[in-house]
């Protein structure tokens, strides 16, 4: 074979090279674009063929994973999520979102001992992430270090003081501490910043129960049931109580 005929040949290979792998990126960002689109119709059987059809193209195609994760969710397929977030961490170590969700679950699956490297990977690139200072917060809670996870829920509502979800937790930590006044104030804070929030409603209520402050727990399930009066369950709480 002379050299002219090599080099056409060669030429060939790689134009066709450059077009199979044009085509395959081109199929895989084509699956990923129908998946959200049928994601955002709310379509989600049909976007998890889509995006897994991208991911078998491309097992390391991060947006792939990522929004398999949220639509799996959707689905209430949580060990598919859990399995989908997991490959997004293990392409991107430094995948927040990621990172916080696997957090999540390991919280609730109450391996704690797991959770915890995760959440200080994200705090030692943002120490100021709310989600997941909270998440540092309910570990050492679980720990019993009442008083880190106290300085841990008063950082996050230094950085918005209007994070009811730091000051439910600031609220539990001083139950556990005996510090009742400045717990209640905690609670009642979470119904300035939402006044309708039934779930808010309801911690102040049980808390009241516990204190044995019956006028008091009282007066908020009623306050409940006049801002919510087509909830069945706050109906029977009032009953019961």
């Amino acid at each position: 074979m002379n050299r002219f005929m090599m080099s056409v040949m060669l030429a060939a290979l790689l134009v066709l090279g450059v077009f199979g792998c044009s085509s395959q990126e081109d199929k895989k960002e084509g699956h990923l674009a129908k998946g959200q689109a049928f994601f955002d119709k709310g379509e989600y059987k049909a976007a998890r063929i889509e995006l897994k059809n991208a991911i078998q193209i491309d097992p390391r195609f991060l947006p792939a994973h990522m929004l398999l994760a949220e639509t799996s969710l959707k689905l209430g397929d949580a060990q598919e999520a859990f399995r989908a977030y997991s490959a997004a961490a293990e392409i991107d170590p430094a995948n927040t979102a990621a990172q916080l969700k696997l957090a999540t679950f390991l919280l609730l699956a109450q391996k704690y001992e797991e959770a915890r490297p995760r959440v200080d990977g994200i705090l030692a690139r943002e120490p100021n992430n709310i989600e997941a200072l909270l998440l540092l917060a309910a570990l050492l809670d679980h720990e019993k270090n009442l008083f880190e996870a106290d300085s841990t829920y008063r950082k996050i509502i230094d950085i918005n003081s209007k994070e009811a979800r730091a000051y439910m937790g600031l609220a539990r930590v001083l139950v556990q501490q005996g510090r009742s006044d400045e717990a209640e104030r905690m609670l009642l804070q979470t119904l300035v910043i939402d006044p309708k929030s039934v779930r808010h409603r309801l911690a102040l209520f049980s808390f009241y129960l516990a204190q044995r402050k019956l006028e008091q727990a009282e007066a908020e399930i009623r306050r409940a049931v006049a801002d919510n009066p087509g909830d069945a369950d706050l109906l029977i709480t009032q009953g019961n109580f």
